[in-house]
């Protein structure tokens, strides 16, 4: 692992997946895989943010090639959202987006109020993670959302934010729902 700008980078374990991890959001995003799976491998992070992989194990094997990693993830692109009651109280979010690199990413999503000049609140969502953080991929990407959990009303006209993370924070998309509008 190795750390630079308030970010790390953990290079696959037993595979070659990579993810970075942003302390910020306490969130990991994968980035585009290393091209030999190993484990037991040395990391080298040089001054350009690039990183050396040395050695390592695959299995069984020793190896002994050297791989560079350059860290940049591409952050995906929100194309399009949409949020709709699949039933009361629980808003379905569908989200559309480009990915360059095609490793994916994850999602923020935030709520409030329409026309509040208030802060956002992280939506909790049911993807398997607590908190705001979802894998974003490329095409259609959903999550459920539980908004009478949060204090949130059937008629009640929202804004939901959502920012994809690859290496960096993407541009916001921001989409206007009323709750309630069963589909």
């Amino acid at each position: 692992m190795w750390t630079t700008f308030s970010q790390a980078v953990v290079v696959g374990t037993t595979t070659s997946g990579v993810e970075l991890f942003l302390p910020a959001l306490c969130a990991f995003s994968p980035v585009t895989a290393l091209s030999t799976p190993r484990a037991e491998h040395s990391a080298t992070a040089v001054a350009n943010g690039t990183v050396v992989v040395v050695a390592g194990r695959n299995g069984a094997s020793f190896l002994d090639s050297i791989e560079t990693y350059p860290a940049n993830n591409a952050v995906p692109v929100v194309t399009a959202a949409s949020a709709f009651d699949q039933t009361t109280g629980n808003a379905l979010i569908n989200v559309t987006a480009t990915d360059a690199d095609g490793d994916g990413g994850y999602a923020i999503l935030r709520v409030r109020l329409s026309g509040s000049s208030g802060p956002f609140a992280l939506v909790e969502i049911n993807q398997g993670d607590a908190g705001a953080n979802g894998r974003l991929n490329a095409g259609l990407s959903s999550y459920l959302w539980r908004y009478t959990t949060q204090g949130f009303t059937v008629g009640q006209t929202v804004e939901i934010q959502i920012i994809p993370v690859g290496a960096v924070l993407g541009a916001p998309f921001t989409i206007t729902t009323v709750l309630g509008a069963v589909i």
